[in-house]
């Protein structure tokens, strides 16, 4: 499943799907990465730790290939999707941090407190595109995200 199928199968409005069912009230991204959960596995699966209300939760890193696809994800390290009793899937996320992007070689990032990040390299004229924040080719500090 991909953004498009998404936008084609259910009503969208600001982000949000609002048509009923499972994934009602959850953001676009959300049937795609729990379809990505059932087929192909996750980053990391939380696992009962023994509490009989827990849900299985899985937990996916943010890359750049999913940042072309949701650019709404920029700023974002982490989703989670679960499944509770009665069969909905809920998510939540987790922003980047500074260190995150600095650890992505964006050494000369800082934080604006109006807008969150102004992300920066030092070694290249790094910019935003499409929400993603993109290394010039050949920059020494372009690395994988972590």
């Amino acid at each position: 499943m991909k953004r498009n199928d998404v936008e084609q199968r259910y009503r969208l409005e600001h982000g949000v799907i609002r048509s009923p069912g499972k994934f009602e009230g959850e953001p676009l991204w959300v049937p795609v990465f729990w379809e990505r959960a059932l087929e192909d596995g996750s980053d990391e699966d939380l696992e009962d730790d023994g509490d009989a209300e827990f849900q299985p939760v899985s937990v996916f890193v943010i890359e750049n290939a999913d940042l072309l696809e949701f650019p709404e994800l920029e700023g974002i390290r982490e989703v989670r999707v679960w499944e509770d009793d009665q069969g909905f899937v809920h998510s939540d996320s987790y922003r980047r941090t500074l260190a995150d992007y600095v650890a992505r070689g964006f050494d000369a990032t800082t934080r604006e407190y109006d807008h969150g990040f102004r992300v920066r390299c030092s070694a290249c004229s790094s910019m935003i595109i499409n929400g993603v924040a993109t290394h010039e080719l050949g920059c020494p500090n372009n690395r994988r995200a972590p």
